[in-house]
Parts: structure tokens; sequence; C-alpha cells
């Protein structure tokens, strides 16, 4: 995982003809784009991020609002269950701290779920708070598109592509761990050919 200023390139839609194995994963040069019928329509004049649950301070943000917050840049590899993986994917986007902060956590918040619709994925407050997790609004030195999660797309490092929430709207609070939908949602959609490997943010 590196933290750098990202370098535009020329994107590439789709999987390499001939697919090179890293650790037993296949190297394409993209990101899928996976198509879900009840995706969330993005208004820029309407849209809002909710902040809520265990804080002081809820809040609606704008994407104007968001956008004028601290940007940082992301470069790291993109992995799935699936057994494919993108190397050095670079992201722009606020810091999750930044806007939790702005919320005021109450002492008895421990957990973060964010939120787009039906789909749901739940980290420690300590792993969101981490610098290097982020809500993208670039990829790839461009603004993120609808396909790949705009407005907001979580990321963090070496994550499983499930834990990556597009279309985020909804960040909630909790003391206690809600299991996400993510993960079952992704593995019904693929049928691997071995166990899903050990996955990371699991309940503490």
């Amino acid at each position: 995982m590196k933290m750098v200023n990202c370098k535009k390139h020329s994107p590439h839609d789709n999987i390499l003809p001939n697919s090179r194995k890293n650790g037993g994963q296949r190297l394409i040069n993209e990101m899928p784009i996976f198509r879900v019928k009840d995706a969330p329509h993005f208004d820029h004049e309407n849209w809002r991020l909710i902040v809520n649950g265990l804080v002081k301070k809820p809040l609606r943000l704008s994407y104007d609002e968001i956008l004028k917050l601290p940007k940082v840049h992301l470069t790291d590899d993109f992995t799935c269950v699936d057994g494919w993986k993108v190397k050095d994917v670079e992201w722009a986007g606020v810091r999750i701290k930044t806007i939790i902060g702005l919320a005021e956590p109450t002492p008895s918040a421990r957990y973060a779920v964010f939120k787009a619709g039906g789909f749901t994925t739940t980290l420690a407050l300590t792993e969101a708070n981490r610098d290097e997790a982020i809500l993208a609004h670039e990829h790839t030195g461009q603004p993120l598109t609808f396909e790949h999660g705009a407005p907001l797309r979580l990321i963090f490092p070496s994550q499983e592509c499930f834990y990556s929430v597009k279309w985020v709207n909804v960040i909630e609070l909790r003391a206690k761990y809600l299991e996400g939908t993510g993960k079952n949602i992704a593995l019904t959609r693929i049928k691997p050919k071995t166990s899903p490997p050990n996955l990371k943010f699991k309940k503490t």
C-alpha cells in the first residue's frame, strides 16, 4: 500500500486476453464493472452523506462540502475472492476519520456501518479511523464514475472487493457489531473454486 500522488493514465476496459498469475490470482488490467439493478441514483444537487448513530453532531454533507475537505491519494492492489487482482489502483478522496471526527462520536461508538441501499459493510472504528481508510471520489486521477461507485466508494488497504461499498450515502456509528450484507451478496455472484481466504475486519 502506498500513499502517493495519482498519475493520470488511459483506462483499459477489458480483462487481459492472457491474464498473468500472481500468487495464484489472475492479474487483470482494469477494475471490472459488476452491474447492480437497484443501484441508487446520484443527484448532485440533492444527494447527502448522512452520518448518524452514536454521534454528538449528526451530519448531512453535500457532495460539494465533501470535495472541500482535505484530499488524500492512495495506491493499492485491489483483490477479489473470485481470484483476480488489479495492481496499483489509484484512488483519491477524504479520510473517513475526517468525516467521523466532524460528527464527534460518543465514547460508546465502536463500529462504523457503511451503507448504500441494501449493501452494507461494518468496520471497527479503529480500522475506519486509519489514515489509509478513505471515501474515494476519484479513480485513476479522474472523478469517480457512477459505475465505479460515485459519488463515494469505501477504500482501505488490502481489502477484499466486497468490503469496497459503492455509492456510500450513510455512515452509522454503533456500539455493537452488525453483520454486513456485502460478503453474502458477493459470494452469491461468484462460485469460487476454493474456500474464500481468511477475511479481515471480522467482529472483535
